[in-house]
């Protein structure tokens, strides 16, 4: 039979992370400085936010449950209840969502991430990002614009870098009643190298 190695004793345990310069540990910060109460999540590799240091979500559930969680989460009188989502997620099952919200007059912030691909899986561009899967040259669909279509009281496109304004962003969207979207846009920096395009 083939040998078993054994495993090697006393090595560090590194758990996973966000990647060097990624745009949504920025965004973390920026929403932990805010002080939400309740923070629902989604299924990316924002999903890291929930572990230490961070520890920004309270919740994970599936793809899309970010923004349904967080109106059931309002409705029972919790304040300052954020959604997180990804942009491809957003486009995938959030939309119907955020419509439910506004129908419903829930009170909740809705962020979403925007780093114009599915980092999780590959890399494949988003309908926003302007090219196919194929990497041909498409219509770019407005993340602002389709939120502003499903009625949300205000939209706001700000990049994470510039922490001030965001954390201004999100505190407003938490302090004022209805449904407020900020979207965190940054391209995750692998695709800002291989597409060199924003």
């Amino acid at each position: 039979g083939k040998e078993v190695k054994k495993p090697i004793e006393n090595v560090p345990s590194r758990p996973p992370f966000f990647c060097s310069g990624c745009p949504h540990k920025e965004f973390f910060k920026a929403l932990l400085e805010a002080k939400p109460n309740f923070v629902t999540g989604d299924i990316g590799c924002y999903t890291l936010g929930c572990l230490p240091p961070l520890s920004a979500l309270d919740t994970c559930l599936c793809m899309g449950a970010s923004i349904g969680k967080a109106i059931g989460i309002a409705k029972q009188g919790v304040k300052r209840v954020t959604a997180v989502i990804g942009d491809s997620t957003f486009w995938h099952s959030g939309i119907p969502a955020l419509v439910d919200a506004v129908y419903n007059k829930a009170d909740i912030l809705v962020c979403i991430l925007d780093n114009s691909v599915v980092a999780m899986t590959g890399h494949q561009p988003t309908p926003h990002f302007g090219l196919t899967v194929g990497i041909k040259e498409t219509k770019r669909i407005s993340l602002v614009e389709i939120c502003k279509a499903c009625g949300v009281d205000s939209v706001v496109e700000i990049d994470p870098f510039k922490k001030e304004e965001m954390v201004s962003a999100l505190r407003k969207g938490l302090e004022t009643p209805g449904v407020h979207v900020v979207i965190s846009k940054r391209p995750c920096i692998f695709v800002a190298k291989k597409f060199k395009k924003s």
